[in-house]
Parts: structure tokens; C-alpha cells; sequence
């Protein structure tokens, strides 16, 4: 923990730093409201048992193959795992997929979304690495120019990993848009934010967070009220810790990839 004063006077706060490795697993800040007792009893807006960090626990989901077929395997990437234990060991995903988004949400690995391989009459083009000619895919989303993404059809899902007895793929949630290709960024308070991606019609500029309940365990899936300047599936999103900003950049967009900061976001929900 590191405070803006050591005796934790009014309005002061403190802020959970983690070790390398482990991430926040809920809220990162608390402010003290009141440090009027004699006997130094502080009144927090917070319960400081909330101030948690957990092991860093990445998966990494699908994917496309060799032979151009998406892949429903899993891995797992850990900074700080160097044990043998079963959290090493995960199952294949519910189905193939491609183009899904991951992350933390509390402290859970959480992957929402992606582009199943649901096809029909399908073959490779030659010459064109991962192209494919399908002669029908019931969905078919558009960029400008009229090209068509015949990337499969999309899901909203998403889904943790039961590390516990069942050891298997649990769905939590379910997406407003379903989407695939679109960006992903965890925030310090414990929320997802997934921004954009390759909708059933065409490439989608909503922003939805995933977030859960320390209390309840409920997940909760809600829209941004605020949308992306542009449409775009395949960027990248971070966020800015110093200048606690989101920034987007990267992507197709407007028929053409680019390499264009987009815009920033205050993450405020």
C-alpha cells in the first residue's frame, strides 16, 4: 500500500500497489473520511480487505491452424507461475473460435466473444495465407467498398474457467452486440471494457464493460453511453496508468488498416 500521508489524515488516500506477476482483484484506492478518534480509528470509504492482489492467470483462447481451421484449444500464460498445479491445465474452449477478446474481471480470467467456424462449402484460396471462399455463410458483415468478412457467425458469450472441481469452461455473461475482433482492456477497479469488433453486419463502435459484484457475485454487462468516433475490429486497446486514460489505436478502418491513435477514454461508468 502506498498513502498520500503516513498518518492518514481526512481526505487522504491510499492505493494498492501489486508485486509483479499479481493483479488488482477489485478496487485499487481508498480515502479515508474521517480521523477524528483519539485512539487513531480511521473511517474509510472502503473495507480494506477489498484492497487484494491475485496471481496474474492469462488464457488464451482459439485461434486459426495450419490448415486454416479455428482451434478450440487453451493455454495459459502466468508471469509469476512456476509450480506444477492444476491451474496450469485447462480444457478446451466450449467451441472453435477465432477473434475472441480476454482479460480480468475481479481477479477472474474472463473471454467474451469471437467468430465460431460455421461454414459451408468452404476452401482455401491459393496464394492468400488464411483466405477463404465459401460458397454461403449466413453471416455476412461489410466494410466500405463492399468487402465481405466471411469471418463466421458471431457470439456474445463469454466464459471463465473453473479451476475448482469441474475444472471446465463455465459461461458468466453474455455480450449486448456480439462481436468479434474487438479490444479489450482490465481497469484497477476490478471492470473489463470491450471496445468495437466485427459485428454480424459490419464493423460496430459500442463499447460494453463486464463487471462483477464483489458482493453478490453477479456479472453485469452494460453499454457505454458514450460510442468510438469510428468503427473498427482488429486494434488494440490499454489503458494509460499515469494519465488513467484508455487509448485506442490500430485497426481496419474506413477500408483500410491504420496506424492511428483514435482516441482516449476516461474510464468512468
Amino acid at each position: 500500500m502506498v498513502c498520500t500521508d503516513p498518518k492518514h489524515k481526512g481526505n487522504s488516500t491510499c492505493g494498492l500497489q501489486c508485486d509483479t506477476g499479481y493483479q488488482p482483484s477489485g478496487p485499487t484506492t481508498a480515502k479515508c473520511l474521517w480521523d477524528g478518534d483519539p485512539n487513531f480509528v480511521h473511517k474509510w470509504d472502503i473495507d480494506h480487505s477489498r484492497l487484494t492482489c491475485v496471481e496474474s492467470v492469462n488464457v488464451v483462447v482459439g485461434g486459426l491452424a495450419d490448415d486454416n481451421e479455428y482451434m478450440a484449444s487453451a493455454e495459459v500464460f502466468t508471469p509469476n507461475h512456476v509450480s506444477d498445479c492444476d491451474v496450469a491445465k485447462v480444457g478446451d474452449y466450449p467451441y472453435p473460435v477465432m477473434g475472441a477478446v480476454g482479460g480480468m474481471v475481479g481477479g477472474v480470467g474472463v473471454i467474451c466473444g469471437g467468430a465460431m467456424n460455421d461454414y459451408d462449402n468452404c476452401s482455401n484460396i491459393p496464394g492468400d495465407i488464411g483466405a477463404r471462399h465459401c460458397q454461403y455463410n449466413i453471416e455476412k458483415p461489410t466494410t466500405k467498398g463492399k468487402m465481405f468478412w466471411p469471418t463466421g457467425i458471431k457470439t456474445a458469450e463469454c466464459y471463465i474457467y473453473d479451476i475448482g472441481i469441474s475444472k471446465s469452461w463455465k459461461k458468466v455473461a453474455e455480450l449486448t452486440v456480439a462481436r468479434a475482433y474487438a479490444a479489450s482492456v482490465s481497469l484497477p477497479d476490478g471492470s473489463m471494457w470491450i471496445f468495437g469488433g466485427l459485428g454480424k453486419d459490419g464493423p460496430l463502435d459500442s463499447i460494453e464493460i463486464l463487471s462483477k459484484d464483489v458482493s453478490t457475485g453477479e456479472w453485469k454487462v452494460k453499454t457505454y453511453h458514450i460510442s468510438m468516433r469510428r468503427k473498427l475490429f482488429g486494434h488494440c486497446a490499454v489503458f494509460d496508468p499515469t494519465d488513467k486514460r484508455i487509448v485506442i489505436t490500430g485497426g481496419f478502418y474506413d477500408g483500410d488498416y491504420t496506424d492511428k491513435v483514435f482516441q482516449k477514454y476516461c474510464p468512468t461508468t
